[in-house]
């Protein structure tokens, strides 16, 4: 009877680790159908209520149970670089509050995974099983997307799974890929598991070379290297192979380096442009990172900060005119170690680093080789994309750090566990109900952006001015909010808010609005800066310098007009549009209209 009782008491609390395990990481699995510019409401309000209920849910099993923990170096690190990241959200007055409470929702899952997976290996299993679950639903759900069984989410691919675009979706199924792997292959003490890797695996494979994004397919090939490099033996065989046949080393080098460098010319051919942008991208996020190397410039200062010093860069620094080209304004880095550096500094990018490798070393210490290859995946591809402003990335990313660690052989007495779960319930809760506050007001926003949309624009600038101190953080609502303004003719408030705007985004649309009101406000200089300020953050469009054009003609100065209208028109479109094609006709005959 005692026994029966025992085993009762244990699939309770595997119950109940299911549970929590499930309710922290439904969050990746939302559907973006209703995502707002960077945002999606739905996500956050998902995160918001299943992370909250999971560490309430905990905080009564550990009532219940014993539970056991011990702090360790990854856990240092990991609080660390959080601590350092809100030191500096306060101390540089940055606005991006969203993100602050998600990286509270974030530390909850850390530490709710670190106390879960504490106790035995049984609750670590759980974990992978709901991660390969995780895996093979967004497999499928891409697959139905490719074949038209179900609707994509971006209107130029034909499938991104949960997810916007099929790049982060990509990266997601990359980085489960090598823990799916390591399941399927090692010997399987849990059936259950090893057939749900392997699954998993074979669904992911499948679906990966047909998203066409080589930042993915790098970073899987890293993460599965390693993976087979420790489960199959195969540096001893390679060294085997070189010891007892020497004199094939140089000949199987050589043809080796050869087909890297093979590889590599082929992906690099595959999207040229978007090579050539993504190299323009680090080059000018290097020089925002000049601008305060040691602290950064706050969080959430990335993408002004990049437009700034793009601009500065077409202004003052020799570049090709196929940098001008590829040009573009981003709102990530495509490089997330640069990106932290420029809003971190060099001391946030130590602390990260640093967390990375102490749970790095502790996978490999414990032989979880499958956790140490998405770890590689996930850094390799970070290094090309912007996992972390994807909610769905991040997630799995704290999960698989709090995974690193091994479970604890000795614990401390049961009330430090129980009062760090309370604590950081509590924070999560603060936070989930800010969240919760922001995706109403997001939902507001996707209202009134219906009537934004058919420029609807005296009725819509007040709702807009009611919905500005929650969404200032937000640079597409202050963009709209200042064509509000601009449309409704409140000239200076609206400069006011577009300059915000441009503190949050590298878009020259911003300053193409506020030149055309400082126009309508007889600031004839101040408008003459910023179409040039426009011009010069992305050289290759078309409409500042039609703006110029017109502004020059409008006071009288045809020379500089015609100028601008010559090198408009000798400029070659990126992508030809019915759009630009008006304005080429219009630029023709602003010059016509010159006088000789």
């Amino acid at each position: 009877m005692k026994r029966n009782r025992k085993d009762t008491g244990k699939l309770f609390g595997y119950a109940a680790t299911a549970l929590c395990a499930a309710g922290l990481l439904w969050p990746v699995i939302v559907s973006d159908a209703q995502k707002t510019g960077a945002v999606n409401p739905a996500r956050l309000e998902i995160a918001a209520i299943t992370i909250s209920a999971s560490l309430c849910l905990l905080f009564i099993l550990a009532l219940c149970r014993d539970i056991r923990f011990r702090f360790t170096s990854t856990d240092g690190w990991f609080a660390a670089f959080t601590g350092y990241w809100f030191f500096r959200y306060f101390t540089t007055g940055s606005h991006c509050p969203t993100h602050a409470l998600l990286l509270v929702l974030l530390t909850g899952v850390y530490f709710a995974i670190r106390l879960l997976v504490s106790s035995d290996r049984t609750s670590r299993s759980i974990v992978f099983l709901c991660l390969c679950l995780i895996g093979i639903t967004e497999s499928v759900w891409g697959l139905a997307q490719l074949y038209g069984f179900l609707p994509s989410y971006h209107a130029l691919y034909r499938f991104t799974g949960s997810l916007f675009n099929p790049g982060p979706y990509c990266g997601m199924l990359a980085i489960l890929l090598p823990l799916a792997l390591y399941l399927g292959l090692r010997k399987p003490s849990h059936p259950l598991i090893a057939h749900t890797g392997l699954i998993c695996s074979t669904a992911v494979i499948i679906l990966l070379p047909a998203g066409m994004s080589r930042s993915a397919w790098i970073a899987a090939l890293a993460g599965c290297g390693w993976v087979l490099w420790k489960h199959g033996s195969l540096a001893s065989a390679i060294r085997n192979f070189f010891r007892l046949k020497r004199r094939y080393f140089l000949p199987v080098a050589f043809l080796c380096l050869l087909l890297l460098c093979g590889i590599g010319t082929g992906m690099y051919a595959l999207k040229k442009d978007s090579a050539d942008g993504r190299l323009l991208m680090w080059k000018v996020s290097g020089m925002a990172v000049e601008e305060a190397p040691w602290t950064g410039q706050g969080p959430g200062s990335f993408a002004g900060a990049y437009g700034k010093a793009q601009a500065s860069y077409f202004t003052n620094q020799p570049h090709s005119s196929q940098e001008e080209y590829v040009a573009g304004c981003p709102e990530y880095g495509f490089n997330e170690y640069l990106q932290i550096t420029t809003e971190l500094g060099i001391i946030g990018l130590l602390l990260f680093a640093g967390t990375v490798l102490s749970a790095f070393r502790q996978a490999c210490e414990q032989h979880q080789a499958g956790i140490a290859g998405s770890l590689i995946a996930f850094a390799v591809f970070a290094f090309f994309s912007y996992p972390f402003s994807v909610l769905p990335l991040s997630l799995l990313f704290v999960v698989f750090i709090a995974l690193c660690p091994p479970p604890a052989e000795s614990h401390y007495p049961p009330i430090i566990p129980r009062t760090i779960i309370l604590l950081i319930t509590g924070a999560c809760l603060y936070a989930g109900n800010g969240l919760l506050k922001k995706a109403a007001h997001l939902r507001t926003w996707q209202e009134e952006k219906r009537y934004f949309d058919m420029e609807i624009y005296e009725g819509t600038v007040e709702e807009y001015r009611r919905l500005y101190p929650a969404l200032k953080e937000f640079a597409p609502f202050l963009f709209e909010y200042g064509q509000c303004l601009a449309k409704t003719g409140q000239y200076e408030e609206s400069i006011t808010v577009l300059s915000e705007g441009a503190l949050r985004s590298a878009d020259p649309m911003f300053y193409n609005i506020i030149g055309r009101n400082e126009q309508a406000l007889g600031h004839y200089e101040a408008a003459e800066k910023a179409f040039l300020r426009a011009y010069r953050t992305v050289p290759h469009r078309l409409y500042p310098l039609y703006l110029l054009a017109e502004l020059y003609i409008s006071t009288g100065q045809y020379e500089k007009a015609a100028d601008v209208i010559r090198k408009a028109l000798a400029q070659k479109p990126k992508i030809m549009s019915p759009a630009i094609e008006e304005m080429q006709h219009k630029l023709k005959k602003l010059y016509e209209q010159i006088p000789s």
